[in-house]
């Protein structure tokens, strides 16, 4: 192999390793934006609905990461509490809001779940 090659493959791999930290790491805005998108698939916004909901999400993700280093989980709570009665507001409607709610749960749901296989892996093999 030559010198030319042995220097680009490890630049490679960390420029990979990178963008991969930078995808896993997404704004709150891009977060948001992806929680308001697959909300408005299963409940009918408007336009002037949509824009309340990706303020709300927008900073229910920037307060989240704010706390996300600590453990104050009571405040992490007050902060969904928050942004829930902020969205029933904003939805205006129970049947929206029930559908915003069991999005809400299904996602819970797939967080645990993705923690539990997190888990699962990282655990050394029982004997």
């Amino acid at each position: 192999m030559n010198k030319m090659a042995k220097l680009w493959i490890p630049a490679l791999l960390l420029t990979v390793m990178t963008f991969t930290a930078n995808a896993q790491q997404a704004s709150p805005e891009t977060r948001a934006q992806k929680a308001v998108t697959a909300l408005s698939e299963r409940v009918t916004v408007t336009a002037e609905q949509q824009q309340a909901l990706q303020k709300t999400f927008t900073d229910y993700f920037e307060n989240m990461q704010a706390k996300r280093g600590g453990k104050d989980f009571r405040a992490m709570k007050q902060l969904g509490e928050k942004r829930d009665a902020e969205v029933k507001g904003i939805l205006n409607d129970e049947t929206k809001y029930a559908g915003y709610r069991q999005f809400i749960d299904e996602r819970k749901q797939q967080a645990r779940e993705m923690k539990m296989e997190r888990g699962h892996r990282m655990k050394p093999a029982q004997e």
